[in-house]
Parts: C-alpha cells; structure tokens; sequence
C-alpha cells in the first residue's frame, strides 16, 4: 500500500480536508485500510492524529479519499505515519 497526492486544504466555510490517494500493488482488492496522519502546526509540530478509513481498494488500482479533519488545533499540515490493511 503506497499514499500518494496527501494534502490538507480548507475550503471557503473553514472546512478543513485531508485528501490522498492509496494505491494497492497487490493482485487481490482490498476491503479496507486504515491510513494513520500526524497533524501538524505552523511550526510543522505535531499538534494530533487521525485515522482515515478507505474501503474497496481495487487490485492494481489507485484509490482517492478525503475526510474532514476534526480538530480544534490550527492545523496547518499533515503527514501520512502509516497504513494498516484491514
């Protein structure tokens, strides 16, 4: 399993998002995988995590997810620690 594209944004009502795509190398699709991210600050300090849940990652395929970052920390980044299959 391989994140690639991993981005936080925010969109116009404040919303933030952290956004990616996963790629499954394998020959077998996967039900689910868990994607481990550090949140960060301005500083890049780690200010929390979360956990991103992706589901019906085919074989030899990229799949791309998004999920709203719930935090009442100003995060300003993020970095994918790892990635669990389920």
């Amino acid at each position: 399993m391989k994140v690639e594209d991993p981005a936080l944004t925010r969109l116009e009502d404040g919303t933030r998002l952290f956004t990616a795509k996963i790629y499954n190398p394998t020959d077998q699709s996967l039900n689910r995988a868990q994607v481990q991210v550090t949140l960060l600050d301005a500083n890049n300090r780690r200010v929390g995590t979360m956990a991103v849940e992706v589901s019906n990652i085919a074989a030899r395929d990229t799949t791309a997810f998004r999920q709203p970052v719930d935090s009442r920390e100003d995060v300003s980044g993020a970095r994918v620690k790892s990635v669990m299959v389920l």
